[in-house]
């Protein structure tokens, strides 16, 4: 066996290329691998099997719809067999039962009684008679004496007595009650005198309806002459008597044999006593009386049945959080009786236990949406130990029909219950085939939406369709069975994708039979493929009261718009070169690939086959060419894929083959123009395989003005371009051209050229108000003036004005352009106002711009001034006068400044040092007010500033004025009086001359040393008033007048 030997270079270039193998193609095999399985999972959306089992995707561990009711009732019975009374009987109430009703029933109630009358015969025989076969021998009286007073005597004169004679005392009686089935006793003191044999005997019998119980006592077994008391004791049932009826009480002496002795036997009698155990027929012979349970400290009688039968019924509902005793303390309700007793005590109860069914543990049930609604639900039967459970209810809705009950058994046992079909409410479980341990129900329902469908908008309405396509306008329509209602429920539309995903869900609430959910758009979030549409109604939002449900499952298409193009639609090639054709099917709808369709090829010349899937959407095929002639073939494709549209697209690539491909030669280097201007280059046109030159080849290019184009020679082009609004920009730009070479037999081929254009340098000029101004200039513009710019534009270089271009004029925010009125003049107007320019200076620029010539920009400033103000007196000249006392009255005309009219609606106020105010227009541009004079004042001069404002289009000013006040000319006074007057003044200076050099002076020191001190607050006297003026403005902002320091807030003068 040979080795080779690997070098360490090769082992390491080995290496590199598995790497990238594994690197490069194990991903693309696993993306197409990827994308195929998606692709088949998405485009064949759901398979009928998932359509069947595709429904609701709840989890079947949890319950789901409302739990069935159930009622579980049972009976409980205890019996006792009391020895004493007052006894107790009870039965144990379980937790979670219910009590409906209590009945207590008796057996055996009787009581014990001496049924003799007049058995001590206290005063006579009365109530008993006397019997004999042979009155002359027997008798019965009464004796008071002897031996003891108050008892009777059976006396036999005995002579000659045959067997079987007889004396006796009976007492007969009927008793309207039944027997018990106790011991009765027959009792008698008895006293025996003169008996020598035993041929006479003591007779006790009790006969009831004729069955007679008896005893007989041989007298010389009795002791003579002492009183004992004889029994008789048995019990009445078992000797065969029965009651009610009639009792016959007998006792006396009885011949046992002949005998012919005579003798003299007397049989005293005394206490005879029959005491009997009977059951009576009537009510309230017991009480049932409840301690502390049901109804405490009530007392339920004895209803009677018949004789010592009865029951006591407590017809009350009673239920307890815990497991408790019920108890009731029994009473006998006999009175003078010997004894009584009540043989059995049963109590019987009638439970109730409430409870629902579940589903895996939980209250409820679980419903299953399939092709039809079932329901499963489960209950647990269970019962106390003493407690017998006789039948089940459970209650159901109407619309369900059971089909199905298992016993904890598994057994079947829907045919032995009733109550299981539509239209009934109550399952019945009888009591034979109830056992415990859970049981299992399965029913059937209604499904109560009627019709389902995908409603889309055909421009008019909303019609039946399942077939989607993109930007679709659909909703959900369907109808609800008109047995239910459906007022306040909700409705549930759930759209799933065809991968099982959730779409999109939507709730609504409903108040009709007929409802449409949604409007919703076929949009690119919408996966192609088939959708399912989940339609859920329930008769309630809690799953504890939910139990008439309507589900329906529908299904629609989503399709797309497709797209078929090849990738180069034009081919050329030589004979016998391989050709690879290639097509791109693409989603149109969403811009997305559309991947591994079928997409067939055919041509012209008859070939025709399947294209491969090359990925990103792309097919591919390749065509041999070998038997192809140099000419043009045509190949048309037909492209599907489930839920795309469909493409068939004719003649889509042109294949020419050729006898060799054509090459131009252009320059290289970038061309130079100028704008709106012309410049020209020279190709060749050669063949790639040859080199020599090819004429009469058609030439185009793809520039904007058509070139001209001159073959100068074979193969030789000079290419003649205009630059006719060029450069666009307005500035330098350089501008690519491709140039187009084709020619029958050698194909097509293209080069590029590149040219650099220079724009056209111009020049602006501009007039304002038919004033030229110039670069930079500053304008002042009253606001309210209108501004008319004209403009023309210059071209030095081609010496002519320019028309059809754009003039922008941009101030600001203000933006608008010129119009050209008449050839080479561009006009603009516009208003100077505050929505347009900025009170003060206002920077403008005004931009030439057309194709083929130089952006050009013009700048200059407008500075926009607000209009003045002009005050004209009416009332006054140059000041205002007045006397003391009298208000003046202002007058005042306001004119506006630029254009001399009176300006209406302004604001004019005015301040001085004693107030401030406001002037009231009276008519147009006249204001006026009148000037409340102060108190004191008696002359001076003050001044007067007034502050005018309007509006944005005028500037605040301030104008003031002198308010002159002079003194009123004096009143002619009388001479004389004045004369008197003075005289008057003339004597009493005279007499004050003394007090005006001696006294005063001394006290003019001593005040004034007082003023000094309080001259701060003589000063604060004075002031009359308060102005307070801005300081700029002019404007007062707190006036107010004051006549005494006392009248004065001092907090004004802190």
């Amino acid at each position: 066996m040979g080795y080779y030997n690997v070098s360490k270079d090769k082992k390491n270039r080995i290496n590199l290329l598995v790497g990238l193998f594994i690197v490069i193609f194990i991903p693309i095999a696993l993306y197409n691998i990827i994308n195929f399985t998606s692709f088949n999972y998405y485009q064949n959306g759901f398979s009928n099997e998932d359509k069947e089992n595709f429904f609701t995707r709840i989890s079947e561990s949890e319950p789901n719809g409302a739990p069935l009711l159930i009622h579980q009732y049972a009976n409980i019975s205890n019996s006792e067999s009391p020895n004493t009374s007052p006894t107790n009987v009870s039965f144990t109430l379980a937790k979670g039962w219910e009590t409906k009703n209590i009945t207590i029933e008796y057996k055996g109630v009787g009581y014990k009684k001496d049924r003799v009358v007049n058995g001590d015969f206290p005063t006579d025989l009365s109530g008993w008679n006397f019997k004999t076969n042979k009155n002359n021998d027997f008798s019965g009286v009464w004796e008071d004496e002897d031996p003891r007073a108050g008892i009777s005597q059976v006396i036999a004169d005995v002579t000659s007595y045959n067997k079987n004679d007889y004396g006796y005392l009976t007492q007969n009686f009927s008793l309207n009650e039944g027997l018990s089935n106790k011991l009765a006793t027959f009792s008698i003191d008895t006293y025996c005198k003169g008996v020598t044999e035993a041929d006479v005997s003591l007779y006790m019998g009790i006969s009831i309806n004729g069955e007679e119980v008896n005893k007989t006592i041989p007298l010389n077994y009795v002791l003579e002459e002492t009183w004992q008391t004889q029994l008789l004791q048995y019990n009445p049932i078992e000797e065969g008597q029965e009651l009610p009826g009639n009792i016959t009480i007998k006792v006396g002496l009885w011949i046992n044999a002949n005998t012919t002795t005579s003798r003299q036997v007397i049989l005293s009698l005394d206490n005879i006593k029959f005491n009997l155990w009977s059951e009576p027929n009537q009510p309230n012979l017991a009480i049932a009386y409840d301690m502390d349970d049901i109804a405490p400290e009530t007392n339920y009688t004895y209803v009677n049945i018949s004789y010592g039968k009865g029951y006591s019924f407590i017809d009350t509902e009673y239920s307890s959080d815990t497991t408790k005793d019920i108890k009731f303390t029994i009473y006998i309700n006999f009175s003078g009786v010997l004894d009584s007793s009540i043989d059995q005590i049963t109590i019987h109860s009638i439970v109730l236990k409430e409870f629902n069914s579940t589903y895996s543990g939980n209250p409820g049930s679980f419903y299953n949406t399939n092709n039809d609604i079932i329901w499963e639900t489960d209950f647990q039967i269970s019962n106390p130990s003493e407690y017998q459970t006789y039948i089940l209810e459970i209650f159901k809705p109407e619309d369900w029909n059971i089909t199905n009950i298992r016993d904890s058994f598994d057994e079947e046992r829907v045919k032995d219950c009733s109550g299981t079909d539509l239209g009934a409410n109550k399952i019945i479980v009888p009591e034979f085939i109830i056992q415990t341990g859970l049981w299992h129900i399965e029913a059937k329902s209604n499904n109560y939406i009627t019709d389902a469908n995908i409603g889309v908008w055909n421009g008019f309405s909303f019609v039946n369709h399942t077939e989607l396509w993109f930007m679709d306008l659909f909703q959900v329509n369907f109808s609800l069975d008109n047995s239910i209602t459906p007022e306040n429920t909700q409705i549930n539309s759930t759209i799933y994708y065809p991968n099982g995903t959730l779409f999109l869900t939507e709730t609504k609430t409903i108040d009709s039979y007929n409802i449409q959910v949604g409007n919703y758009t076929v949009g690119s979030n919408m996966t192609v493929g088939t959708y399912q549409v989940h339609i859920f109604w329930a008769n309630d939002q809690s799953y504890l009261s939910k139990n008439q449900i309507g589900f329906r499952v529908i299904y629609f298409d989503v399709n797309h718009n497709t797209n078929l193009t090849a990738i180069n639609p034009y081919i050329e090639a030589k004979k016998g070169e391989p050709v690879l054709l290639k097509v791109k099917y693409w989603d149109i709808d969403i811009d997305e690939k559309i991947s591994f369709a079928s997409v067939r090829y055919n041509s012209s010349y008859g070939t025709n086959g399947d294209m491969l899937y090359q990925g990103g959407g792309q097919y591919i095929a390749e065509i041999d060419t070998s038997s192809l002639n140099e000419t043009a073939y045509y190949f048309s494709f037909i492209a599907k894929q489930d839920y795309y549209q469909t493409q068939n697209k004719t003649n889509l690539i042109q294949l020419n083959i050729i006898y060799q491909s054509l090459r131009l030669e252009v320059p290289k280097t970038t061309l130079s123009a100028s704008g709106n201007n012309y410049f020209s280059c020279e190709i060749n046109v050669t063949g790639a395989d040859s080199g020599s030159l090819i004429g009469e080849a058609n030439i185009s290019t793809d520039w904007e003005n058509e070139p001209e184009i001159l073959e100068y020679e074979e193969g030789k082009f000079i290419l003649n371009f205009s630059t006719t609004n060029y450069p666009k920009s307005g500035g330098i730009e350089t501008q690519s051209i491709e140039i187009f070479a084709n020619k029958t037999g050698y194909g097509e081929t293209s080069e590029f050229i590149y040219v650099t254009i220079t724009p056209i340098v111009v020049n602006l000029n501009v007039s304002i108000n038919s004033e030229i101004i110039y670069h930079d200039q500053s304008l002042e513009i009253y606001f309210r003036e209108e501004l008319e710019i004209n403009c023309t534009v210059y071209s030095s270089g081609e010496k002519k004005y320019i028309s059809n271009g754009t003039i922008i004029f941009i101030a600001g925010n203000f933006e608008r352009n010129f119009t050209e009125f008449s050839l080479n003049n561009y006009n603009l107007t516009a208003l100077v106002d505050p929505s347009n320019f900025e009170p003060g200076l206002n920077f403008v620029k005004l931009i030439f711009e057309k194709e083929g010539y130089e952006d050009y920009v013009f700048e200059f400033q407008i500075n926009a001034k607000r209009i003045g103000f002009q005050i004209n007196p009416i009332s006054f000249e140059t000041s205002i006068t007045t006397e003391s006392g009298k208000d003046p009255l202002i007058q005042v005309q306001l004119v506006d400044s630029l254009l001399n009219e009176s300006i209406e609606n302004a604001t004019i106020t005015y301040s001085w040092n004693f107030g401030f105010g406001q002037l009231t227009e009276k008519s147009e541009g006249i204001y006026e007010t009148q000037i409340d004079l102060p108190t004191g004042i008696l002359s001076g001069s003050f001044e007067i500033k007034f502050l005018v404002s309007k509006n944005e289009f005028y500037e605040t000013e301030q104008f003031s004025y002198i308010l002159v006040i002079s003194e009123p000319p004096p009143s002619n006074i009388n001479f004389w009086v004045i004369l008197v007057i003075l005289f008057i003044i003339v004597g009493v200076a005279s007499s004050l001359l003394l007090r005006t050099y001696v006294y005063i002076p001394r006290k003019k020191a001593i005040e004034k040393e007082f003023q000094e001190k309080i001259q701060p607050f003589k000063d604060a006297r004075n002031i009359i008033g308060i102005n307070v003026i801005h300081k700029d403005s002019g404007l007062s902002v707190y006036f107010e007048r004051y006549s005494y320091l006392k009248d004065i807030d001092q907090s004004l003068f802190s």
